[in-house]
């Protein structure tokens, strides 16, 4: 294959990945706790003897992931928590394996567990919270889950579980398919005593939808480029082989 069509093919389909990014990312600019994907690649160049020496390629990288805070808006709702820092809660992902998130809004399922938005199990101490019938649910700032139960008075508080909360370190973590995270070794974190959470607030996403479209514009732009080259490369191709054939 000509070196420019491969490289003009290859620059191509990783200028079309980093546009599904951050497509992905825009889509959730408006979800809780949401944390933005970044674009990683770099170029390789043909070592040794032959034809091909010299030429280079894209190899993308495992993508890295923007860590940074995002807005607070307070909700006044007792089942709404941020973390601030690098402090995560604990949840089951889709597969049964614990994971972590900042995605603070949680309720109650049918089945009297307390659960995110997503439907992801938050973990205790124990394992997945559990619920009992209650008049009122409140978290205190330590992850505390406490209840007031059904047919009780105010007074009659019950304590239920305690939120697991961790520090996680970005070199250590990874995102997996559900959008949480988990650690690179595939065990679980420890839980940090030491965290405080937000009950009423919700952590917003990181992600910034102006600087978003204007790096798709550019990929846009970019991928663009790619295939007018390739255009290129193909009539003067079509134009060399009519010359030789006359």
């Amino acid at each position: 294959m000509d070196p420019v069509l491969y490289n003009a093919a290859n620059g191509g389909g990783e200028t079309f990945r980093r546009q599904e990014i951050i497509a992905n990312n825009l889509a959730n600019a408006s979800t809780t706790g949401f944390r933005a994907d970044l674009y990683q690649a770099q170029t390789m160049y043909v070592q040794g003897e032959g034809p091909s020496y010299g030429h280079s390629f894209t190899v993308p990288n495992n993508n890295n992931f923007d860590l940074s805070g995002g807005d607070l808006t307070p909700t006044g709702r007792n089942l709404d928590i941020a973390i601030g820092g690098d402090g995560w809660f604990a949840v089951r992902d889709s597969s049964g394996k614990e994971a972590y998130t900042k995605s603070g809004s949680l309720h109650v399922d049918a089945n009297g567990q307390l659960v995110t938005a997503s439907g992801k199990a938050v973990i205790g101490n124990g394992g997945p919270i559990s619920i009992p019938p209650a008049n009122s649910i409140d978290i205190g700032t330590d992850g505390t889950v406490s209840v007031v139960p059904q047919g009780g008075d105010a007074r009659s508080v019950t304590y239920v579980d305690r939120i697991k909360m961790v520090t996680l370190d970005k070199n250590s973590i990874t995102k997996n398919g559900d959008g949480l995270f988990q650690l690179k070794t595939g065990g679980v974190a420890p839980v940090d005593n030491t965290i405080r959470l937000m009950s009423g607030s919700l952590e917003g996403s990181n992600v910034e939808p102006v600087e978003q479209m204007v790096a798709m514009i550019t990929a846009g732009r970019e991928f663009e480029t790619h295939m007018n080259l390739m255009t290129t490369v193909s009539d003067n191709s079509q134009k060399l082989a009519q010359i030789l054939h006359d």
